[in-house]
């Protein structure tokens, strides 16, 4: 049994990984179905391969150790309800259109990501001055500083030496706080630490899961429009603007059917995390009838 609930803290990051990625994966479907009628472009299978590459290292390098109890699980769950809460406006804000926003419609939904990232930017601040001052180890610390200067230079590289200035700038949430992940000492020699861990860990996994691996800056949408890119948003092809119009466009086929295997995945993924919860419920059971 003590093995068992090893096997099970030891893996926790990963499986973790997998419940709240494809969780926010099958939100953000559902989002694009019946909220926003705007088509979803983004690479699906490239984002998982990105986000798993990225929290791998994150699991391989920082080694978290996470200890399940039943406040980690109020942690958790309440990460769950604000980043959908973040999720919700942030989305709001990107599919408005130009003339709602003009007339103050999203003044509400501004408001809220506004003091997400604001709470969360405070968080992320006072978990690196917690953990610096738990550190022992001088060149621990200068290596931890050092980092930060070199994060922080990157993305000021990012943002002021763009090769083009009509680029739009993007606040990326969740790149910001993935940095965090990798400081893991002493995670279980502190409440604080521990707790805080979840709440960034859970965060950044669910934008990833709903949003994507996203970057600094982009081009802005409809940006050098020509025939040919026009078709190419629409999913339009040369046969089809031949032929009589069918109704529905290749790329709504494609994104129909990638839409139903990240649903059929997630489910699939889901119900194993459900039958290994009923084996570590039989195995704990067996052991106590043992044991009487």
């Amino acid at each position: 049994m003590d093995i068992f609930n090893s096997e099970i803290n030891k893996n926790l990051p990963f499986i973790l990984f997998i419940f709240l990625y494809f969780g926010f994966q099958i939100f953000s479907q559902i989002w694009i179905k019946f909220v926003s009628p705007i088509p979803s472009t983004r690479n699906y299978i490239q984002n998982f391969i990105a986000a798993l590459v990225l929290i791998a290292l994150v699991i391989y390098y920082g080694n978290p150790k996470m200890e399940v109890d039943k406040y980690w699980t109020v942690f958790l769950i309440g990460t769950f309800l604000f980043v959908f809460l973040y999720c919700y406006a942030k989305k709001g804000l990107d599919d408005m259109s130009e003339r709602d926003k003009k007339t103050g419609k999203d003044s509400g939904m501004k408001v809220i990501t506004i003091l997400v990232i604001f709470l969360y930017g405070s968080l992320g601040i006072v978990y690196l001055i917690f953990y610096m001052r738990k550190l022992n180890n001088r060149s621990d610390f200068f290596k931890i500083m050092g980092s930060t200067v070199l994060i922080a230079g990157l993305i000021g590289f990012f943002y002021g030496f763009k090769p083009n200035k009509d680029d739009q700038d993007n606040i990326v949430l969740a790149l910001y706080l993935f940095p965090l992940l990798f400081l893991t000492k002493n995670l279980e020699n502190s409440k604080f630490l521990s707790y805080t861990y979840i709440i960034l860990y859970a965060t950044v996994i669910s934008l990833w899961g709903f949003f994507g691996v996203e970057w600094f800056v982009g081009k802005k949408d409809y940006q050098y429009v020509n025939e040919q890119v026009c078709k190419d948003y629409l999913g339009i092809s040369d046969d089809q603007l031949a032929s009589p119009l069918n109704g529905e466009t290749q790329l709504k086929i494609n994104t129909r059917n990638i839409n139903y295997i990240y649903i059929l995945v997630g489910l699939i993924f889901i119900t194993f995390i459900v039958a290994l919860v009923f084996v570590f419920l039989s195995v704990q059971k067996m052991a106590i009838n043992k044991t009487f």
